[in-house]
């Protein structure tokens, strides 16, 4: 069973736009292996604490916030820059959410991110499968144990 965070994690990347490939190049590790812990195939120490830094840095920076919290304007500097209030922010949040060209936007961010998850479950497979095959396990072999399927196990 997946542990509780992954969900949530996952969702975030949905919701920043942030691929597999994303948070594997910020955490130095390959799409696969990211795509393993996201699918409960791996659990490593930490694992929790280091994506959702990564989430929180990728996010930060798609939306034009620097690293260095000593470059990054906060929300008072960029009302006085842009001449806007509390109550216009506030308003213009709300257009933003309803507007169709972002909802368009955030659904070809899911597709695209969907396809992209969907390429690294097939590479995964073709690696498992060059495994099987220098293993010597062959189609033959597999459909030979299917047949064992209706086997009652007396155990």
């Amino acid at each position: 069973m997946l542990a509780n965070w992954i969900g949530e994690v996952v969702g975030l990347m949905h919701r920043y736009g942030i691929s597999n490939k994303g948070i594997a190049d910020h955490l130095g590790v390959t799409p696969g292996y990211v795509s393993m812990v996201l699918n409960g195939h791996r659990e490593p120490a930490g694992a929790e604490k280091k994506f959702r830094k990564a989430i929180a840095e990728l996010s930060m920076q798609q939306i034009g916030c620097a690293k260095n919290t000593n470059e990054a304007k906060d929300g008072n500097q960029m009302a006085k820059e842009y001449g806007l209030t509390d109550e216009q922010v506030e308003q213009e949040i709300e257009r933003l959410t309803q507007s169709p060209l972002v909802a368009l936007a955030r659904r070809e961010q899911r597709v695209r991110y969907r396809r992209r998850q969907y390429l690294y479950q097939l590479r995964d497979l073709e690696k498992k499968g060059r495994a099987l095959e220098k293993a010597g396990i062959t189609m033959d072999v597999l459909n030979g144990l299917t047949e064992l399927e209706d086997y009652d196990d007396p155990c």
